[in-house]
Protein backbone atom coordinates (compact mmCIF):
# COMPACT_ATOMS: atom_id res chain seq x y z
CA UNK A 1 0.00 0.00 0.00
CA UNK A 2 1.68 3.97 -0.98
CA UNK A 3 1.93 6.10 1.87
CA UNK A 4 -1.59 7.67 3.06
CA UNK A 5 -2.70 10.66 4.41
CA UNK A 6 -3.04 10.37 8.06
CA UNK A 7 -3.95 12.77 11.22
CA UNK A 8 -2.89 12.94 14.61
CA UNK A 9 -5.44 14.92 16.47
CA UNK A 10 -2.57 17.10 18.50
CA UNK A 11 -3.49 19.32 15.32
CA UNK A 12 -6.63 20.07 16.64
CA UNK A 13 -6.11 19.20 20.65
CA UNK A 14 -8.37 21.62 22.19
CA UNK A 15 -11.60 20.40 20.37
CA UNK A 16 -13.33 17.49 21.99
CA UNK A 17 -12.85 13.71 20.97
CA UNK A 18 -16.86 13.85 19.82
CA UNK A 19 -16.30 16.57 17.71
CA UNK A 20 -13.04 15.75 16.56
CA UNK A 21 -13.97 12.53 14.85
CA UNK A 22 -16.67 13.99 12.58
CA UNK A 23 -14.58 17.08 11.40
CA UNK A 24 -11.60 14.55 10.50
CA UNK A 25 -13.63 12.91 8.48
CA UNK A 26 -15.19 15.87 7.02
CA UNK A 27 -11.71 17.06 5.82
CA UNK A 28 -11.04 13.96 3.95
CA UNK A 29 -9.09 11.89 6.25
CA UNK A 30 -9.46 8.34 6.94
CA UNK A 31 -7.02 7.70 9.31
CA UNK A 32 -6.22 8.96 12.60
CA UNK A 33 -3.98 8.60 15.58
CA UNK A 34 -5.69 8.88 18.88
CA UNK A 35 -4.09 10.00 22.32
CA UNK A 36 -4.63 7.55 25.48
CA UNK A 37 -4.69 10.90 27.41
CA UNK A 38 -7.75 12.46 25.26
CA UNK A 39 -9.52 9.26 24.92
CA UNK A 40 -9.60 9.06 29.13
CA UNK A 41 -10.79 12.46 29.14
CA UNK A 42 -13.54 11.41 26.67
CA UNK A 43 -14.88 8.69 28.31
CA UNK A 44 -14.64 10.47 31.75
CA UNK A 45 -16.66 13.58 30.55
CA UNK A 46 -19.39 11.40 28.77
CA UNK A 47 -19.66 8.27 30.51
CA UNK A 48 -19.69 6.75 27.54
CA UNK A 49 -17.67 3.16 26.89
CA UNK A 50 -14.49 2.26 24.86
CA UNK A 51 -16.64 0.32 22.76
CA UNK A 52 -18.53 3.48 22.09
CA UNK A 53 -15.24 5.16 21.29
CA UNK A 54 -14.42 2.42 18.74
CA UNK A 55 -18.23 2.83 17.30
CA UNK A 56 -17.38 6.59 17.20
CA UNK A 57 -14.77 6.06 14.91
CA UNK A 58 -16.12 3.47 12.74
CA UNK A 59 -19.52 5.79 12.13
CA UNK A 60 -17.31 8.69 11.14
CA UNK A 61 -15.48 5.90 8.68
CA UNK A 62 -11.79 6.00 10.28
CA UNK A 63 -9.40 3.42 11.26
CA UNK A 64 -7.10 4.63 14.08
CA UNK A 65 -3.61 3.82 12.89
CA UNK A 66 -2.14 4.04 16.34
CA UNK A 67 -2.54 5.40 20.17
CA UNK A 68 -0.27 7.44 21.84
CA UNK A 69 1.46 6.82 24.34
CA UNK A 70 2.82 3.93 25.92
CA UNK A 71 5.32 6.04 28.51
CA UNK A 72 7.92 5.33 31.57
CA UNK A 73 8.30 2.10 30.63
CA UNK A 74 11.51 3.03 30.23
CA UNK A 75 13.22 5.18 33.11
CA UNK A 76 11.14 4.02 35.78
CA UNK A 77 12.94 2.90 39.03
CA UNK A 78 13.09 -1.03 39.50
CA UNK A 79 10.30 -0.38 43.01
CA UNK A 80 8.11 1.05 40.26
CA UNK A 81 8.32 -1.00 37.54
CA UNK A 82 5.21 -3.12 38.03
CA UNK A 83 3.11 -0.27 38.37
CA UNK A 84 4.23 1.88 35.50
CA UNK A 85 4.11 -1.70 33.38
CA UNK A 86 0.33 -2.22 34.62
CA UNK A 87 -0.74 1.48 33.28
CA UNK A 88 1.34 0.44 29.94
CA UNK A 89 -0.86 -2.83 29.79
CA UNK A 90 -3.74 -0.67 30.63
CA UNK A 91 -3.08 1.92 27.66
CA UNK A 92 -2.08 -0.88 25.12
CA UNK A 93 -5.66 -2.49 25.89
CA UNK A 94 -7.28 0.77 25.32
CA UNK A 95 -5.19 0.81 21.82
CA UNK A 96 -6.52 -2.23 20.90
CA UNK A 97 -10.14 -1.63 21.95
CA UNK A 98 -10.44 1.13 19.50
CA UNK A 99 -9.21 -1.15 16.84
CA UNK A 100 -5.31 0.20 16.83
CA UNK A 101 -2.53 -1.85 16.10
CA UNK A 102 0.22 -0.13 17.13
CA UNK A 103 0.59 2.00 20.58
CA UNK A 104 3.36 4.42 20.44
CA UNK A 105 6.58 3.85 23.04
CA UNK A 106 8.44 7.09 24.32
CA UNK A 107 11.84 7.20 25.29
CA UNK A 108 13.12 8.18 28.64
CA UNK A 109 14.26 12.20 28.73
CA UNK A 110 17.07 11.22 30.25
CA UNK A 111 19.99 8.74 30.21
CA UNK A 112 19.32 5.04 30.30
CA UNK A 113 21.77 2.34 29.18
CA UNK A 114 21.13 0.51 25.90
CA UNK A 115 21.22 -2.69 27.63
CA UNK A 116 18.36 -1.47 29.83
CA UNK A 117 15.79 0.36 27.18
CA UNK A 118 16.86 -3.32 25.56
CA UNK A 119 15.25 -5.52 28.56
CA UNK A 120 12.31 -2.57 28.83
CA UNK A 121 11.35 -2.94 25.72
CA UNK A 122 11.29 -7.05 25.23
CA UNK A 123 9.40 -6.46 28.42
CA UNK A 124 6.87 -3.81 27.07
CA UNK A 125 6.85 -6.32 24.00
CA UNK A 126 5.00 -8.86 26.18
CA UNK A 127 2.23 -6.70 27.33
CA UNK A 128 1.41 -5.60 23.70
CA UNK A 129 1.32 -8.88 22.51
CA UNK A 130 -1.38 -9.52 25.10
CA UNK A 131 -3.09 -6.75 23.63
CA UNK A 132 -2.49 -8.56 20.28
CA UNK A 133 -1.02 -5.23 19.46
CA UNK A 134 2.52 -4.25 18.53
CA UNK A 135 4.96 -1.19 19.96
CA UNK A 136 6.59 1.72 17.60
CA UNK A 137 9.52 2.75 19.50
CA UNK A 138 9.81 6.65 19.04
CA UNK A 139 12.76 8.73 19.19
CA UNK A 140 12.66 12.83 20.60
CA UNK A 141 14.71 15.07 19.38
CA UNK A 142 14.52 17.30 22.69
CA UNK A 143 15.84 13.64 24.75
CA UNK A 144 19.22 13.35 26.32
CA UNK A 145 20.00 10.04 24.51
CA UNK A 146 17.43 8.92 22.22
CA UNK A 147 17.08 11.63 20.13
CA UNK A 148 18.07 10.33 16.66
CA UNK A 149 17.48 7.62 14.39
CA UNK A 150 20.87 5.85 14.90
CA UNK A 151 20.15 5.98 18.83
CA UNK A 152 17.06 3.96 18.40
CA UNK A 153 18.23 1.72 15.95
CA UNK A 154 20.75 0.80 18.66
CA UNK A 155 18.58 -0.23 20.86
CA UNK A 156 16.89 -2.62 18.20
CA UNK A 157 19.71 -4.69 17.67
CA UNK A 158 17.92 -8.00 19.65
CA UNK A 159 16.74 -10.32 17.14
CA UNK A 160 13.47 -10.59 19.92
CA UNK A 161 13.14 -6.54 18.72
CA UNK A 162 14.59 -6.84 15.39
CA UNK A 163 11.33 -5.99 13.68
CA UNK A 164 10.09 -3.73 15.77
CA UNK A 165 8.73 -0.45 13.74
CA UNK A 166 10.16 3.21 14.60
CA UNK A 167 7.94 6.43 14.33
CA UNK A 168 10.23 9.22 12.86
CA UNK A 169 8.85 12.77 12.79
CA UNK A 170 10.44 15.78 10.45
CA UNK A 171 10.89 18.02 13.51
CA UNK A 172 12.56 15.30 15.87
CA UNK A 173 14.63 14.56 12.80
CA UNK A 174 15.98 18.23 13.02
CA UNK A 175 15.62 18.94 16.48
CA UNK A 176 17.80 16.16 17.16
CA UNK A 177 20.82 17.94 15.24
CA UNK A 178 19.99 15.16 12.48
CA UNK A 179 18.73 16.09 8.71
CA UNK A 180 16.73 14.52 6.66
CA UNK A 181 18.86 12.36 5.10
CA UNK A 182 18.61 10.35 8.24
CA UNK A 183 15.76 8.71 6.97
CA UNK A 184 18.14 6.47 4.77
CA UNK A 185 18.98 4.89 7.65
CA UNK A 186 15.99 2.22 7.50
CA UNK A 187 15.82 -0.46 5.90
CA UNK A 188 12.51 -0.82 4.04
CA UNK A 189 9.69 -1.96 6.66
CA UNK A 190 11.68 -0.32 9.70
CA UNK A 191 9.46 2.99 9.42
CA UNK A 192 6.28 2.52 10.62
CA UNK A 193 4.79 5.70 10.83
CA UNK A 194 5.83 9.51 9.57
CA UNK A 195 4.98 12.22 11.51
CA UNK A 196 5.27 15.48 9.20
CA UNK A 197 4.99 19.10 10.09
CA UNK A 198 7.09 21.93 9.30
CA UNK A 199 9.42 24.04 10.83
CA UNK A 200 10.05 28.01 11.14
CA UNK A 201 13.38 29.68 10.61
CA UNK A 202 13.11 31.34 14.07
CA UNK A 203 13.69 30.12 16.64
CA UNK A 204 16.71 28.46 15.77
CA UNK A 205 15.71 25.19 14.67
CA UNK A 206 17.98 23.32 18.08
CA UNK A 207 16.15 25.18 20.48
CA UNK A 208 12.58 24.55 19.14
CA UNK A 209 9.87 23.03 20.81
CA UNK A 210 6.78 21.09 19.95
CA UNK A 211 4.74 24.09 19.97
CA UNK A 212 7.14 26.13 16.84
CA UNK A 213 5.54 23.30 14.47
CA UNK A 214 3.93 25.42 11.37
CA UNK A 215 1.70 24.17 8.28
CA UNK A 216 2.90 22.11 5.88
CA UNK A 217 4.63 24.89 3.12
CA UNK A 218 5.11 27.72 5.63
CA UNK A 219 8.43 26.66 6.97
CA UNK A 220 11.50 26.32 5.69
CA UNK A 221 12.05 22.59 5.55
CA UNK A 222 11.88 20.52 1.69
CA UNK A 223 9.33 18.55 2.43
CA UNK A 224 9.43 17.38 -1.23
CA UNK A 225 12.77 16.26 -0.83
CA UNK A 226 11.61 14.12 2.44
CA UNK A 227 8.49 12.51 0.68
CA UNK A 228 11.80 12.00 -1.76
CA UNK A 229 13.59 10.27 0.82
CA UNK A 230 10.69 7.80 1.77
CA UNK A 231 9.97 6.55 -1.29
CA UNK A 232 13.83 5.75 -1.69
CA UNK A 233 12.87 3.07 1.61
CA UNK A 234 10.21 2.18 -0.06
CA UNK A 235 8.48 3.37 2.86
CA UNK A 236 4.43 2.32 2.56
CA UNK A 237 2.23 3.59 5.40
CA UNK A 238 0.61 7.06 7.41
CA UNK A 239 2.16 10.21 6.95
CA UNK A 240 0.60 12.02 9.80
CA UNK A 241 0.18 15.74 9.85
CA UNK A 242 1.15 16.44 13.47
CA UNK A 243 0.98 19.93 14.92
CA UNK A 244 0.89 21.25 17.86
CA UNK A 245 1.14 24.59 16.94
CA UNK A 246 -1.11 26.81 19.52
CA UNK A 247 -2.08 29.92 16.79
CA UNK A 248 -3.96 27.15 14.82
CA UNK A 249 -5.36 25.51 17.95
CA UNK A 250 -7.32 29.23 18.54
CA UNK A 251 -8.42 28.97 14.65
CA UNK A 252 -11.40 27.20 12.94
CA UNK A 253 -10.58 23.66 13.21
CA UNK A 254 -12.46 22.90 9.99
CA UNK A 255 -9.78 25.33 8.02
CA UNK A 256 -6.87 23.41 9.48
CA UNK A 257 -8.32 20.05 8.78
CA UNK A 258 -9.21 20.86 5.19
CA UNK A 259 -6.05 22.79 4.31
CA UNK A 260 -3.87 20.13 6.19
CA UNK A 261 -5.29 17.35 4.18
CA UNK A 262 -5.33 19.12 0.90
CA UNK A 263 -1.76 19.82 1.38
CA UNK A 264 -0.67 16.41 3.23
CA UNK A 265 -2.10 14.76 0.02
CA UNK A 266 -0.79 17.16 -3.07
CA UNK A 267 2.64 16.58 -0.85
CA UNK A 268 2.25 12.78 -1.25
CA UNK A 269 0.74 11.71 -4.65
Amino acid sequence: MPMYPCLNTSTIQPVALSKKLPLISKAGFRHVELWNDEIDLHLSVTGESILDVRKRIQDNGLTVCSVIAAMGWAEAPEAEVDQVFDECKRRCDQAAQVGSKWIVASPPMGHVAVNVMTDRLVKLLEITEQSHIQPMLEFLGFTEQYHSVGSVLEVLQSPVLASTPIVADIYHLIRGGGALEDLLKFKPGQLGIFHINDLPAEPDFLVQTDYDRVMLGEGLIDLKHAIGLLKEIQFEGPVSLELFNKKLWQADPSDVLSVGFERLSALIA
